[in-house]
Order: structure tokens, then sequence, then C-alpha cells
């Protein structure tokens, strides 16, 4: 398959894309309801592991890369609901060490 760079392209653009968009949809949905976004994001890749063909597999590659980039936005919405302004930035320091620690 000599299409990977092009796949990487094409979901890191909608990647970008919907990031632009998450806010929007924050305040229109819910952050609670964009957080089933997740079992979307399990379906695809999920999805991956069965199809052969070369378009399939660019929509279910895109729809998991865009959907765990907006998860990380989503859980980071939860914490600074559930959190004290004061705490926050601590919070999310603690949060996102263990992140990158894992």
């Amino acid at each position: 398959m000599s299409f990977v760079s092009l796949f990487f392209v094409i979901a890191n653009i909608a990647t970008f894309l919907s990031i632009l968009l998450f806010p929007y949809w924050v305040k229109k949905i819910s952050n609670y309801f964009l957080a089933i976004i997740t079992v979307l994001g399990i379906i695809s890749l999920a999805a991956l592991a069965f199809f052969e063909q070369t378009a399939l597999i660019l929509m279910f590659f895109t729809i998991s890369t865009v959907v765990y980039a907006l998860i990380w936005i989503n859980m980071d919405l939860f914490l600074e609901s559930f959190s004290n302004n004061a705490d926050t930035g601590k919070i999310r320091t603690i949060f996102l060490t263990f992140l990158n620690t894992g």
C-alpha cells in the first residue's frame, strides 16, 4: 500500500478541522453527549481489522484519528468542569504528566 503517508495527511487535516469545530459542537450539544464519540472511535478501530478496501480503511482510519484527538480535549473539559478554579492548573498538570508518562 503506497498511500500510507496520504492517509496520515488526510487524517490530520480532518483532525485539525474537527478541533476547530469542536467548541461549536460543545456549545450546541454538550460535552457530556460528545463523550459518546469514544464509542465511535472503538467501532472505527475495530472496523480497521476487518476491511481490506482502501476507501473504507481511509474512512475508518480518519475517524479513529479524529475521535482520539477529540477525546483528549473532551477529557480536559471534564477536568475543568469538575475542579475548583484555584486547583485547575495543578490538576491539569498532574493529568498531563500521567498521560505523557503512559
